[in-house]
């Protein structure tokens, strides 16, 4: 015995047509639902970037006073293996106010420095070195790192005519090497042997201050110095 077809919509093309437009409802309810979760998700994009744009606002870089040095201190604590005893911190801070910066959040916390000097007895040309540069993890990727070190250099070449600012870093720490290199634009010029306290090398990087000088027009302190020497070799 040969099984019977459903009695429903068997030759009734109006049967056929209500199925149709049920699915077609069911779809289309689907995609209210689907652009739906699309508007949230652009919402949430809007939202996290208005709070990026704040983070980035609220943050202020400005030149490090006595009162920072406690706070610049625990931040190093912080962020890096290389510490520094307080009177190391005043000895930046009373030779060479001009090139040291600090970063606050918008509650007045440090959450970044850079501590700058200008090398002394040298017979090289004037030029600045960066003892050291931190972020708080909190803050870090937005840019901050950049800002302190765009302005330790421009205030080396407004204030001492610095044609070029050094530092060292870990050959271990590759994060940071990628950005003194591909994001600051500094170059390896020497391996130090058992540079830090650990026995661990450093890469010696320099980075050319006239180059950013005729980027950013800033003006040296003494031009025809500054423009008529030989150019910085890394």
């Amino acid at each position: 015995m040969t099984a019977s077809k459903p009695t429903e919509c068997i030759g009734d093309e109006n049967c056929s047509l209500e199925l149709a437009a049920d699915e077609v409802q069911t779809l289309n309810s689907q995609l209210d639902a689907l652009n739906s979760a699309l508007d949230n998700i652009e919402s949430k994009n809007d939202n996290l970037a208005s709070q990026l744009k704040e983070i980035l606002e609220a943050n202020r870089q400005m030149r490090l006073q006595p009162e920072d040095l406690m706070n610049m201190q625990h931040c190093n604590l912080l962020c890096l293996p290389e510490n520094y005893q307080m009177k190391y911190y005043f000895y930046h801070d009373l030779s060479w106010p001009q090139v040291s910066y600090v970063a606050e959040d918008e509650r007045g916390h440090i959450v970044g420095y850079v501590l700058a000097k200008m090398e002394e007895d040298s017979d090289d040309d004037p030029h600045g070195h960066i003892t050291s540069l931190a972020v708080k993890r909190s803050h870090r990727r937005l840019g901050l790192a950049q800002k302190l070190m765009d302005q330790a250099s421009k205030a080396m070449i407004e204030v001492f005519n610095a044609r070029y600012v050094s530092l060292h870093v870990r050959k271990s720490n590759r994060a940071a090497l990628n950005l003194y290199m591909h994001t600051l634009c500094f170059s390896v010029s020497e391996i130090e042997p058992k540079y830090y306290a650990d026995g661990e090398d450093a890469y010696a990087m320099k980075k050319d201050l006239t180059s950013f000088a005729k980027a950013h027009d800033i003006a040296p302190t003494d031009s025809k110095v500054f423009w008529g020497a030989a150019p910085v070799s890394s």
